[in-house]
């Protein structure tokens, strides 16, 4: 009704009304919940909503994704604020935001490939979470995106950073990743661009990767060097797995 309304996570007043939300979640439930997140997957709104329309409310764009990233960022650091100065005191409980990241190996060592893993995870992880530990957006968004990404002011800096108490993390899969170029063969069915096309890299699977029922693959050693990527780039937070797992069908378990 709010993105009928005015637009929604378009439009910067959908930031305050979620306060608002969140004002009345934390009134009526804040004896019973310690551990508040408050938003889930914000990746996932941004560009399955609004840049491959998959997801509601079915918009494609290059453009809107990164407007919706930047108000749902707002809105947390508002109700983060709101929670640690009215109600954590009284009701001790922890608030923070869950990101959804897969990790992106290097195919290979060539710095191309290098770059162009620690660049997946910069426009997956860290467009969300950069702001929130190091107080800004990615450099190497800023370049890419331009003018398309929204900028923070002072305050709104001030606002965001050090706002989570906790790094919520969902992990589910794990990719090769190589540097994107013209000459790459992309008619490699195995081969190809991610939903970002602005992220410049190409995709793959090992194809000795064992698959779940949803066909993504198992990985287990992928968690651990996100796990240790997120350790070293934001000084060690506290890290809580939100959401881990794999689908298979009941009969083969």
């Amino acid at each position: 009704s709010l993105h009928m309304e005015y637009g929604g996570w378009l439009n910067s007043k959908i930031t305050s009304d979620f306060e608002k939300y969140a004002r009345i979640c934390f009134e009526n439930f804040g004896d019973k919940v310690k551990n508040w997140i408050t938003l889930n997957e914000p990746w996932v709104t941004s560009l399955l909503g609004f840049m491959n329309g998959e997801f509601a409310p079915g918009r494609i764009s290059n453009v809107e994704p990164y407007i919706v990233g930047h108000n749902q960022l707002i809105a947390h650091a508002k109700v983060a604020k709101l929670f640690h100065e009215e109600f954590q005191p009284s009701q001790n409980g922890q608030i923070g935001l869950a990101c959804n990241c897969s990790w992106f190996e290097p195919k290979t060592d060539s710095p191309g490939d290098l770059e162009a893993s620690e660049r997946a995870l910069e426009f997956s992880m860290a467009w969300f979470t950069d702001p929130i530990y190091k107080g800004d957006y990615p450099e190497v968004m800023k370049q890419i995106v331009g003018e398309r990404l929204p900028e923070f002011t002072d305050e709104e800096k001030k606002l965001l950073k050090d706002s989570s108490d906790f790094f919520g993390l969902n992990h589910y899969q794990t990719y090769l990743v190589e540097d994107y170029n013209e000459e790459k063969d992309r008619t490699n069915p195995n081969v190809g661009l991610p939903l970002n096309k602005d992220e410049n890299v190409l995709l793959s699977e090992d194809l000795d990767w064992e698959k779940t029922f949803m066909g993504w693959p198992i990985v287990p050693w992928g968690i651990k060097k996100l796990v240790q990527w997120i350790d070293k780039r934001y000084n060690k937070p506290t890290i809580v797995i939100t959401e881990n797992g794999a689908a298979f069908e009941e009969d083969k378990l």
